[in-house]
């Protein structure tokens, strides 16, 4: 049988059961190389987002204790950008890694963790501009809002009025109404483009003909992919939502047993065996679900 050239993208319009049958499978035959992409990029995602947090909140009790925006609070902004940007790339690449390894499954084309590593180094390169642009568009939009509300706020404590309390109002409505406006528009765009990845590993496109080319495969299919989309979602989120009930189940007897004594530090005691096991739930679920 003949493999399918790598540069070629196929649209596959499979039904439901056919389609998460064969995402089943191919995890099955690669789950330990899958788990481990997934393992590594949620390490490297975790170290970028805490160490930023960690300056971000040390940077507020500067800028607390010193009565005014230090410049520790503003290097922690930038430090959130970078690590958020970073993010993004770590895990663009371990998706088209992913991505490839499953290719490389279903067309009987055998790839080692380096292979993939190798064969996907252009891609965050190819991306980098796109997620530098989609991640400064999300930070300028909630910190103008952000700005705003704190202007207003300060000027409603400050001033008492009732027109400033209303505009106030009136910013967090507008605010309300743009996030959802948002959602909904990002809900369409990430259907429309959800094959980008597969665009950026396979066929080794550029970030805006991979655009394009996600745009292609989708059109006349956008209910039927969020319908997909949202069924494999929905999978996902039943486990996990069952990985944090479980531990929850138990955890309250145990708080409520622990605090008739009324000492708090035996409550917090009770808590950590459970966050721990909640937490490593957690992150089964997520390194099982992000190659699924």
């Amino acid at each position: 049988m003949a493999i399918p050239s790598p540069e070629i993208l196929r649209p596959s319009p499979l039904d439901l059961g056919n389609t998460l049958s064969g995402a089943v499978n191919v995890f099955r035959r690669r789950a330990s190389t899958f788990v481990l992409i997934a393992l590594l990029q949620g390490v490297a995602v975790g170290v970028l987002i805490l160490a930023a947090l960690a300056l971000f909140f040390v940077g507020i009790g500067t800028s607390i204790s010193q009565q005014s925006v230090s410049a520790l609070l503003i290097v922690s902004v930038i430090a959130m950008f970078v690590a958020t940007v970073g993010s993004l790339l770590v895990q663009v690449k371990g998706q088209a890694m992913i991505v490839l390894g499953a290719h490389d499954e279903i067309h009987g084309q055998p790839s080692t963790l380096g292979d993939l590593f190798r064969r996907t180094s252009g891609v965050v390169g190819r991306i980098l501009m796109l997620g530098l642009a989609l991640v400064g568009a999300i930070f300028l939009l909630y910190g103008a809002f952000t700005a705003l509300i704190v202007v207003m706020t300060m000027r409603a404590a400050t001033g008492g009025s009732s027109s400033s309390a209303g505009a106030l109002a009136g910013v967090i409505i507008l605010f309300v109404v743009v996030m959802i406006a948002v959602g909904i528009a990002a809900v369409y765009f990430q259907v429309r483009f959800l094959y980008l990845i597969q665009a950026l590993a396979i066929e080794n496109q550029s970030a805006i003909d991979g655009l394009k080319r996600s745009w292609a495969l989708t059109k006349g299919n956008v209910l039927r992919t969020l319908g997909y989309y949202l069924v494999a979602s929905l999978i996902v989120g039943v486990i996990s939502y069952l990985a944090q009930i479980l531990p929850q189940m138990f955890l309250t007897p145990a708080m409520e047993a622990a605090g008739r004594g009324g000492a708090v530090e035996a409550v917090f005691t009770a808590m950590i065996p459970f966050m721990v096991v909640l937490m490593l739930l957690q992150i089964a679920v997520q390194l099982l679900a992000t190659p699924f």
